[in-house]
């Protein structure tokens, strides 16, 4: 949770003021996706170990921390992951 608001804390946006920002920010849809955006540019990886850094990798980060991406993902999660990749690839 650390890594998060670190990545939240280095938005620059004007009217932030870190301290009470932070509760603003992740319930502001355009900056919590800011955050986000910017913690997966810092620690987005291949967890897979493909060759390519994509969607199941961001999922992996995500749910295992970028430090354990590497590590087995709960079969109901993966599933339902897979589900929807099915459902919206080729859309």
């Amino acid at each position: 949770m650390k890594e998060m608001e670190n990545a939240v804390r280095s938005i620059q946006m004007d009217g932030l003021v870190w301290g009470a920002s932070y509760a603003k920010c992740v319930n502001d849809p355009y900056c919590a996706a800011a955050a986000v955006q910017n913690y997966m540019t810092k620690f987005g990886h291949d967890c897979t170990g493909n060759g390519v850094i994509d969607c199941e990798d961001y999922l992996r980060i995500h749910r295992l921390g970028a430090n354990g991406c590497t590590g087995a993902l709960n079969s109901k999660y993966e599933n339902r992951f897979k589900l929807c990749l099915r459902t919206f690839q080729n859309q």
